[in-house]
């Protein structure tokens, strides 16, 4: 009676999980592009409105011939602009903060995402979860679909693989124990096909 070759076990890839840190910035290039149209913004106001407001404060004041009136006006522009500068500056901070917060909303994602698919190209399985608030949320499931589908077909490949490993070493043995006849020999790989899946690839001649 033959002995037949122990089945191979199945073997899982390790899962990978992306890092749960939190980081405004994790993509410098993209997120501060974000920034170019309030960058754009805040110089179009100050090379605007500025000179409409300082300027006619200026002229009167230069040419007013009242050493009082001039006085007055001079104290006038420099209170406006010990009001207007911090008030400016802590906006545009504030407009930025917020800028780079919306944009982390998208640069996050589309990092995690590039971050699953380099793994996946590596063969191992991410399991991958977006913030609340996060942008591109309907990838989450496709990619964890993708994933487990990926991880299924690395196992079923891998025991396969083992299979047809521990078929040709029981029928090496056999060959090198006792001489079998070339029937025997491709009954033998017939059935290792079979047990494969193998011989529905296999093409008859013409």
């Amino acid at each position: 009676m033959k002995n037949s070759p122990p089945a191979a076990k199945p073997q899982v890839a390790a899962k990978v999980r992306t890092p749960k840190k939190r980081q405004i910035i994790v993509n410098t290039g993209f997120q501060l592009r974000q920034l170019v149209p309030l960058a754009i913004y805040c110089s179009l106001l100050v090379i605007f409105l500025v000179p409409a407001i300082f300027y006619p404060l200026y002229r009167d004041a230069s040419m007013d011939p009242s050493p009082i009136i001039r006085g007055f006006l001079s104290a006038r522009i420099v209170s406006l602009h010990t009001q207007f500068w911090p008030a400016f500056i802590l906006a545009t901070v504030l407009a930025g903060l917020y800028a780079l917060n919306a944009s982390n909303h998208l640069a996050g994602p589309l990092y995690k995402l590039r971050v699953v698919m380099i793994q996946l190209a590596e063969g191992k399985s991410i399991v991958l979860r977006f913030r609340k608030g996060d942008e591109l949320r309907e990838f989450e499931d496709i990619m964890n679909r993708l994933g487990k589908r990926m991880e299924s077909l690395s196992a079923g490949n891998v025991r396969q693989l083992s299979m047809i490993q521990k078929r040709l070493k029981w029928l090496k043995a056999r060959l090198e124990m006792q001489e079998m006849e070339n029937s025997e020999i491709c009954k033998e790989l017939d059935v290792l096909l079979k047990e494969t899946g193998l011989d529905q690839y296999q093409t008859t001649g013409s």
